[in-house]
């Protein structure tokens, strides 16, 4: 730690002293009174087991850890052991805000493959977590954001793995293969991938796309779905079942299945009879589809009929991959 220490006074004698070496004279890295360390005033670069430092402090030991501690002791709560990166735009006389995608600090792990050093030419490190600005920054807004990088199994190039953003939201790129110690199904939490919520509708909504599946993601997909009436007929109506339509799997045929009750009385999933013609009467359902990549899982709705005047219903359906 004294060692540490001595580095760090050492650093700042020199940024204040400066460099003293003549016009035209040949500069070298100068050994300095601790073994192993070397300053380049011309760089203002600072090694320690190397005369040519590749950043401000490089710092190389062999044989033994390359290992910095800091130690701190305090009765307060106010002082800390930390690191801390300060970032801004423009010059040092005439600093900017920064700007989003700022980097305002970062940590980097480089290992060496027995040719060099880091990934995709030498340069980008295999692993480090990143610090960023989220947004232009303002006296009363300090937009920032973590991200999270890692190189899979069988590449050299790194690949983002998670995003903590301003918002709070965090976004995993990967699998989530447990949560709280618990297997998760399906690698991870389904995702959201298409929702519907129309209200004030007055007859049989025609077939449309809930979701259009990708190329590459044909497989099992959930679909929730709510109808509820919202206002009543005059004298009586029927409060419409929604149905989804979808390309099959297994057979690449096309399937047309009824998401919630169709039963004229009440039952599960249903709070009266979808002929009560009573406000607030509703009919839920939760089905899985199995949908062929490239197709759309599409929605409608059958079975309304209402007397003058009308009838008016609310749908809201969401489509989650599973």
């Amino acid at each position: 730690m004294r060692r540490v220490l001595a580095l760090l006074l050492l650093c700042a004698s020199l940024a204040v002293a400066g460099d003293h070496t003549m016009p035209g004279e040949r500069v070298h890295a100068r050994p300095l009174d601790m073994p192993g360390l070397y300053w380049n005033p011309i760089t203002q670069q600072l090694g320690h087991g190397t005369k040519n430092p590749a950043g401000s402090v490089e710092w190389i030991e062999e044989g033994k850890s390359a290992f910095w501690r800091l130690v701190q002791y305090s009765g307060s709560g106010t002082t800390n052991a930390s690191f801390e990166g300060r970032v801004a735009r423009g010059t040092r006389l005439s600093p900017a805000a920064v700007q989003s995608g700022d980097v305002l600090l970062q940590f980097n792990a480089c290992g060496h493959d027995g040719v060099g050093f880091c990934g995709l030419l030498n340069i980008l490190p295999d692993a480090n977590i990143s610090l960023l600005a989220d947004g232009t920054w303002t006296t009363s807004s300090h937009p920032s954001r973590i991200e999270e990088y890692i190189t899979l199994s069988g590449s050299t190039t790194r690949t983002l793995a998670r995003t903590t953003a301003s918002d709070g939201g965090q976004k995993f790129l990967g699998k989530i293969l447990q949560y709280n110690n618990i297997g998760t199904v399906s690698n991870g939490v389904p995702s959201e991938l298409g929702q519907i919520n129309t209200t004030g509708l007055t007859a049989n909504v025609a077939s449309a796309t809930l979701y259009a599946v990708p190329a590459a993601s044909g497989g099992l997909y959930r679909i929730s779905a709510l109808v509820v009436e919202t206002t009543a007929a005059s004298v009586s109506s029927t409060l419409p079942n929604v149905q989804i339509i979808y390309t099959d799997v297994d057979t690449n045929g096309s399937v047309t299945i009824d998401a919630t009750p169709v039963l004229g009385v009440a039952g599960v999933g249903q709070t009266g009879a979808l002929t009560a013609n009573t406000v607030g009467t509703t009919a839920t359902g939760v089905i899985v589809v199995d949908a062929k990549a490239s197709t759309n899982i599409s929605y409608q709705t059958v079975n309304y009929a209402s007397s003058i005047a009308g009838m008016t219903y609310a749908i809201h359906l969401r489509a989650e991959a599973l």
